[in-house]
């Protein structure tokens, strides 16, 4: 095996099952690719994702593509597994798919794929580790950690009270629920790369005997050590990850605003261009990281006059600095208004803006632009 891509939920369970995943990789010298899916159309749309990069990264042998936490309908599993024999054309070498699922819901397509291993008794972090537990066999240290890994996260994955490391578990499902505001949704590698460091830490005090609440303390340490250790920062970006006089949560802002910068320069994201002003459409950022971020971007010389934020119900929060008025283009585009370098507005729909495609093409009609 020369590669492993792995595509998982977006809960604990999910993010789990790919830590475990990671440090086999790690251990292994395999290259691993990740990708996060939740459920519905999504999980084609992430699965083509990682597809792609497969195709990218040239692997120069056999494949292993794992599914895990995501409960598959016959119909995905057929396009499913259309992919794969694609997917071992176009790369030359032989694709493994394995889904490890645990949902009963997913019966029906087990009995028609072989790779579809149903197990409804274990989380899909434990049936992760079962299947990675051979590869990592001689080496006891790490079987004793990642297995116990596994056992907190299917303790409270399938709720049981009585098991002695269920609030282990609780606590790293109570941790996941509250970290939003630091890493939005829409940063989907940061998120990820959060997630994992944040399992790793938690559960390596833990398995070294530390108590629950020597953890809860440790935590804010933890936030400054990801951020620190973080990989591709540039000086002043370091610089500014080591200052005491900036709180750990503008450090996370500049790491979202690190992100934007890259993904623009990258192309990945399309600047408006209207009544003479460049801007660039957001979708749902915490307020603190559009409030730091969008600033960064204007005054750091990225080509932009304005940044505009959407919500998931619609509504717009627009920044500028210097002369642009965004208030004015606020009223006349957005039914909006406020002061010159700070307004609002909203999208004149009834739908939920689902990313910032979708955002980015409801504010070009806005506007009467067309699309690209």
């Amino acid at each position: 095996m020369n590669l492993i891509a792995h595509l998982s939920h977006t809960d604990l369970d999910g993010y789990a099952a790919q830590y475990i995943t990671r440090k086999v990789s790690e251990l292994c010298g395999i290259p691993a690719l990740f990708e996060n899916t939740n459920y519905g159309d999504e999980i084609l749309t992430q699965f083509d994702s990682l597809v792609g990069r497969v195709i990218d990264s040239a692997p120069q042998g056999p494949v292993m593509f794992l599914v895990t936490d995501v409960n598959l309908t016959v119909e995905q599993c057929e396009y499913f597994d259309r992919q794969a024999r694609y997917l071992s054309d176009a790369v030359g070498h032989e694709v493994r798919l394995m889904l490890l699922d645990h949902h009963i819901t997913g019966e029906e397509a087990a009995a028609r794929f072989t790779w579809y291993r149903l197990d409804v008794d274990a989380c899909a972090t434990l049936l992760t580790y079962r299947s990675w537990e051979p590869a990592i066999e001689d080496n006891t240290a790490a079987c004793q950690y990642l297995g116990y890994v596994a056992d907190v996260v299917n303790a409270v994955d399938l709720w049981r009270e009585d098991d002695e490391l269920f609030e282990a578990g609780n606590l790293l499902s109570e941790l996941f629920s509250g970290i939003d505001g630091y890493v939005p949704e829409v940063m989907s590698e940061l998120r990820r790369d959060y997630r994992h460091f944040l399992i790793g830490e938690v559960t390596q005090l833990l398995f070294s005997g530390a108590s629950l609440d020597d953890v809860e303390d440790m935590l804010p340490v933890i936030r400054r050590q990801f951020i620190k250790q973080y990989p591709g920062l540039n000086e002043e970006s370091r610089e500014i990850m080591e200052s005491p006089d900036m709180t750990t949560s503008k450090k996370y802002y500049w790491l979202v605003y690190q992100n934007l910068a890259a993904d623009l320069e990258k192309g990945r994201y399309q600047v408006v261009e209207v009544d003479g002003l460049k801007g660039l459409v957001l979708h749902q950022l915490p307020y603190g990281a559009f409030q730091c971020a969008s600033h960064w971007l204007l005054r750091n010389d990225h080509g932009l006059d304005f940044v505009l934020q959407s919500t998931v119900r619609g509504n717009l929060s627009l920044r500028s600095i210097g002369d642009t008025d965004v208030s004015a283009l606020s009223k006349r585009y957005f039914n909006g208004g406020g002061h010159k370098n700070a307004a609002g507005g909203r999208l004149p729909t009834r739908e939920q803006i689902r990313n910032p495609e979708h955002a980015h093409r409801l504010v070009l009609k806005a506007l009467g632009l067309k699309a690209a």
